[in-house]
Parts: structure tokens; sequence; C-alpha cells
């Protein structure tokens, strides 16, 4: 590891003295910058032996130049175990909004996909395969992985996994509930034809929106040997939602209509209804509910994640 100045001198990484120090103990085929994430206020990073060891480590920044050996870390970090845990490596930011960085571990598409590990500020063994509440799997993804901002603008960030059918983005969420990009509505959405990597790039166009950029470096566009680079500016806007409140006696009964394809549900007190998918614009869903509560809210989410949430009285 080799500390940034403001000096630009050689370096020699047999000698490197104050410039910074040395990793040992396993020989690491991918590796990545994660942030911080375990707010100590430096940013750490991501080492993978993912073949021979099967584990990946999280070394934290410090600032003495001590040599870090990966199978004593301590303190120092903390190990993911799983098998071919660490075949992509990829920082993604704050994914569930604890303000702690966290970090995406590809295992392959048919070993169990990507899980997504969250940043903690107590240093302990990870295993892949059983997260539990230190993050959450996405089955049927895999490398390359990457982060993608936040596109529908939650406050959470979002990362871009490769699938089978594209380069799906999985949305930020604030729970562990593990995800399937081949589900028919996942927390997320897919870019087919696409084959990665994809990373987050800002308001290209300035419209106020996060874009997203996505390679697709075996489609041909100029000539044999050429690739082709996508700039996606998506459309976050929430679906219009409309709905009217029937109540009588202890029930109560939500008409709710969407502008578009959406999820529905509605909550009131202590009650709630099930999810139901609004397949075509204009479709009412009929939500019944056993309240007393005089407000319900209603809440409706696009294919893409984005949600528009309404409160409507019950009393007339």
């Amino acid at each position: 590891m080799i500390f940034g100045t403001r000096t630009p001198e050689d370096v020699d990484v047999n000698a490197l003295g104050e410039r910074g120090f040395v990793i040992s103990g396993a020989t690491a085929s991918s590796l990545a910058g994660v942030g911080d994430m375990n707010g100590d206020g430096l940013a750490d990073i991501a080492l993978a032996d993912p073949f021979d060891s099967q584990k990946t480590w999280v070394v934290y920044g410090k600032r003495d130049t001590a040599s870090i050996d990966l199978n004593h870390l301590g303190a120092g970090g903390f190990t993911i175990t799983g098998p071919y845990v660490g075949i992509g490596l990829a920082g993604v930011r704050d994914v569930n909004g604890d303000g702690l960085a966290d970090l995406a571990v590809s295992m392959g598409i048919d070993r169990g996909g990507v899980a997504v590990v969250f940043g903690s500020r107590a240093s302990h063994p990870v295993d892949s395969n059983a997260l539990g509440a230190d993050g959450f799997t996405i089955a049927n993804a895999g490398y390359p992985v990457g982060p993608a901002g936040d596109l529908n603008r939650d406050g959470l960030a979002d990362l871009a996994v490769h699938s089978r059918n594209g380069i799906s983005i999985v949305f930020g969420q604030r729970g562990s509930a593990d995800a399937d990009v081949t589900a028919s509505h996942f927390h997320g959405f897919t870019i087919a034809g696409t084959s990665g990597p994809a990373t987050a790039a800002g308001d290209v166009n300035g419209d106020g929106r996060p874009d997203l950029l996505v390679a697709s470096p075996y489609v041909s566009n100029g000539g044999p040997g050429t690739g082709t680079l996508y700039l996606f500016s998506l459309d976050t806007r929430p679906p219009r939602l409309r709905a009217r409140v029937i109540a009588r006696a202890h029930r109560v009964t939500v008409m709710a209509m969407c502008s578009e394809p959406c999820t529905v549900n509605a909550t009131a007190g202590k009650a709630s209804t099930q999810r139901v998918y609004l397949a075509r614009p204009g479709r009412r869903a009929r939500l019944q509910l056993d309240t007393t509560a005089h407000v319900v809210t209603i809440r409706a989410a696009d294919d893409a994640g984005n949600v528009s949430t309404t409160r409507v009285s019950t009393r007339r």
C-alpha cells in the first residue's frame, strides 16, 4: 500500500519507509478500494484469493507503516470466507444507509451470485453463505460488479451486477433481504443486451437525474475489435398515483390506480395489505384493511423502483 504525497518521487516497494506499508500472507488475484467500512474516517481496501484460500480480506486504513499479515489481521480488518468468494470485488458506497461503505463480492453466476457485505464498526469474520444481518445475497448475478450511484434517488447507493440477461441494477435497501435478478419483480431492473462493466456516471446531461455508463465490449460498433459504450439517462420520476378510500365500520376499502405498471399496497395503523401488481396503466387495485385508523397510507412502486406515496383520511 503506497500513501499519496504532494511531492512526486519514485517509490521502491522493497524499501517503502514512510511511504506506505506491506500486506503479506496471501496472493491476491483481485483487489478494490472500498471506502470507509468501519467508520474511522480512513479509506479501506479489499483483497481476494478466490481459488486457493477462498477468502476475501478487508484491510482497514491506518496512519502507521507497520506491515500487515492477512493471516493475523486482528482488529486491522476482517475476513470473508466462502467458495470462490472474491472473483470480483467492488466498493459500492452505502447500500443500506447506515453511514458506512459497503462491499460487493462476486462468487460467480453459477456459484452463489454476489454477496453484499455491509460495513460495520465491529470487526468480525463474515461467511458469504450465511450473511444474516451482515448483508444480503444477489442470486443469478456474477462478475463484473460496480457502483451505480443512487439511480432511484431514495438516498441509498445502488449497484450494478452482471446477470444472464445483461447488466442488472439492484437498488439499495435498509434491510438484508436477499435478491434474485431473474425474479419477475426484484428490487431493481435489467438492461438487456449489455455485458458490463457498469459504473455511476454522475449527471452527465444536466437534467438533475443520475446517469449510468455501461460497456459491451463484445458488441461491435465500428469494425472488428471494437466494442460499444452506452450512457443511460434514466427516468427516475415516481409513478402518478390516484387513490380513494371507502370506510365502513371496521373495514376500509382502498381503490388505487397508477399511471404505469406498478406494485401497490396500503397500510393503516398496524394493518397492512398484500402487494398487488398492476400490469397495465389505468387498471385498479382493490385493497381491504380491517382497521379503525383515521389515515391510510398508499404506496406505489414502478418496475424501476420509483415510489409514490399518498395519505388519505378515512373520515367523511
